[in-house]
């Protein structure tokens, strides 16, 4: 039932906005108005990324802002899930003299 709530939640707050059903560059994309299965709507990102940064502490939420930020900078190539994680060790390893 609660899972149902999130999705009515995040359906209502997705009709609001006139941003819904478009990529970043503003071309026709899945959203999560009419879909429930993978969405590249970027509103329907920016809000989920905005509900789930409600339940993390700020080590986390620093973490998922940049990997939405790598995410973001590939574009439509996509990116490797190794590849992130070489990106974000070297973000956060300690600099070295």
């Amino acid at each position: 039932m609660e899972a149902l709530e999130e999705h009515l939640s995040l359906s209502y707050s997705a009709v609001l906005s006139a941003d819904h059903g478009f990529t970043k560059d503003k071309r026709s994309a899945c959203c999560g108005i009419n879909s429930s299965g993978l969405v590249d709507c970027q509103a329907c990102l920016d809000d989920e990324t905005e509900r789930l940064s409600g339940y993390l502490n700020e080590v986390e939420k620093a973490w998922v802002l940049e990997v939405a930020s790598l995410l973001d900078d590939a574009g439509p190539r996509g990116i490797g899930k190794k590849d992130i994680l070489v990106r974000l060790k070297r973000i956060h390893s300690p600099q070295r003299p």
